[in-house]
C-alpha cells in the first residue's frame, strides 16, 4: 500500500511538472502540439466575405498616436490566442491584416519561397512622411546563425517538413541593421511563418525593443484549389515612452509596413499586387 501510495505521488508530481513545463513553453511561443490553427480562429465568417470579395482589412493601434483600422480610431485589440502569437499582450504597436490571395502554387515552392529571406531586399512600401514610395527593406540576407554577419544562401529543402529554423538580417529604412530568427511551420496544409528579432531594436541611441520584441508572423490557410486566406500581424514592444510621445512614430507607417509585407506574400503566391500597396496616406 505505501509503495502504491508512493507510485501515485510520484506520477502526480510528473504531472504537475509536466503542465507546468507545458504552460511556459505556451507562454513563450513554442508550439505545443502539431493541430493546425483554423482560418476562423482568425477571421470571422463576415470578414472572410469581405476579403475573398477582394478587400484587404487592416487596423493599426500605436500606443498615444492614435488607434484604429487606419481609418477610423478604436482603441486597442487583441489578437487572436494561438501557440504562435502567444505573449503578445499590452505591446505598445499592433498591426493586423487579413486578405484572400487566389492562388494555387506548388506547395514545395511555396514553402522554399517562404524560407527565402533574401527575397525580402527591395521591398518597398509608402511613405507617409515622404508621400512617396520609399524602400523599406533596403538589403536582406540569409546567415548560418544569430552571431555572424556573413551572408549564407538560402535554405532550399526538398521536402516539406512540419518545422523549419533560419536566421536572416535585414536593413530597414527606418531602423538600421537587424538580426531576425526565422520560424517555418506547416501544420495539414496551414503555412505559419514567424520572424523575431533577436537582437534589440534601437534608434538614435534609443532602445526600442529588447531581443524578441518585435515579431511579424503571418498565416496561410489553404481554401481548396482556389487560394488562401491571410493573417499577418506585426507587434512591437516601444518602451522608450519619449519615442512614443515624439510624434516620429506613425499608426499610418506601421499599416503601409504590414501592407508591403501581404504584397510580397501574393508574389511569392504568384501575384503581382503592386496596385495595393498603399494601406494608408
Amino acid at each position: 500500500m505505501i509503495r502504491k501510495e508512493r507510485i501515485f505521488m510520484i506520477t502526480g508530481t510528473i504531472i504537475r511538472t509536466l503542465i507546468i513545463c507545458g504552460m511556459l513553453l505556451y507562454a513563450v511561443g513554442v508550439p505545443l502540439s502539431a493541430a493546425p490553427v483554423a482560418v476562423g480562429t482568425c477571421m470571422s465568417a463576415q470578414e472572410m466575405r469581405a476579403v475573398k470579395s477582394g478587400r484587404i482589412l487592416t487596423r493599426v493601434y500605436l500606443k498615444h498616436n492614435g488607434a484604429g483600422n487606419v481609418k477610423q480610431a478604436t482603441g486597442y485589440f487583441s489578437i487572436p490566442a494561438t501557440p504562435y502569437t502567444a505573449g503578445i499582450r499590452g505591446w505598445e504597436m499592433l498591426a493586423e491584416e487579413k486578405a484572400y490571395i487566389p492562388a494555387s502554387p506548388d506547395m514545395l515552392q511555396l514553402y522554399n519561397s517562404l524560407l527565402g529571406y533574401s527575397s525580402y531586399a527591395g521591398m518597398h512600401y509608402y511613405s507617409v512622411t515622404d508621400r512617396a514610395m520609399k524602400p523599406f527593406i533596403r538589403e536582406a540576407y540569409t546567415i548560418a546563425s544569430p552571431g555572424s554577419v556573413r551572408r549564407v544562401r538560402d535554405s532550399r529543402a526538398v521536402s516539406i517538413t512540419p518545422s523549419r529554423n533560419g536566421y536572416f538580417r535585414i536593413r530597414d529604412n527606418r531602423l538600421g541593421w537587424l538580426t531576425f530568427k526565422g520560424e517555418l511551420f506547416y501544420r495539414n496544409g496551414v503555412f505559419i511563418a514567424k520572424n523575431y528579432s533577436v537582437t534589440p531594436v534601437t534608434r538614435y541611441g534609443v532602445t526600442i525593443s529588447r531581443k524578441g520584441e518585435y515579431r511579424m508572423i503571418t498565416f496561410l490557410f489553404p481554401d481548396g484549389p482556389g487560394g488562401y486566406y491571410l493573417y499577418s500581424v506585426h507587434a512591437l514592444r516601444i518602451r522608450s515612452e519619449v519615442m512614443l510621445k515624439s510624434g516620429f512614430l506613425n499608426s499610418k507607417s506601421f499599416a503601409n509596413r504590414i501592407r508591403a509585407c501581404t504584397v510580397h506574400t501574393a508574389k511569392l503566391l504568384g501575384k503581382n499586387w503592386n496596385g495595393k500597396i498603399v494601406a494608408a496616406r
